[in-house]
């Protein structure tokens, strides 16, 4: 049995040819604690800053006289749920549109 010696740092950099930058996006894929310690400071606040801009404005702006919707259960029959489930698709639509058009429809 031959034993396989487990390649160093350097050598993989040797075989691979790992550059500066190559390096760096080698460590980060393989999550590096070490990086990010010597990452400088602005460097950190950049990515806080980056990171709290993306919380913030994540999701659509809501709009102030939009009436919100409310879930209802109904019984259908499955013969009738399948074709309109097929009109739907015909459509571009959901179910859910095609029941709010119709009882639009009939509530008029």
């Amino acid at each position: 049995m031959t034993s396989k010696k487990k390649a160093t740092t350097e050598e993989i950099k040797k075989n691979f040819g790992f550059d500066e930058q190559s390096e760096q996006a080698f460590k980060s894929i393989l999550g590096v604690k070490e990086e990010k310690a010597n990452m400088s400071e602005e460097i950190q606040t950049d990515t806080k800053n980056a990171v709290e801009d993306t919380i913030k404005r994540r999701g659509r702006k809501k709009l102030e006289n939009r009436e919100k919707k409310k879930r209802y259960s109904l019984t259908i029959l499955p013969s009738i749920y399948e074709k309109a489930q097929e009109k739907a698709e015909k459509e571009g639509k959901t179910i859910s549109e095609l029941v709010s058009n119709f009882l639009l429809k009939y509530s008029k």
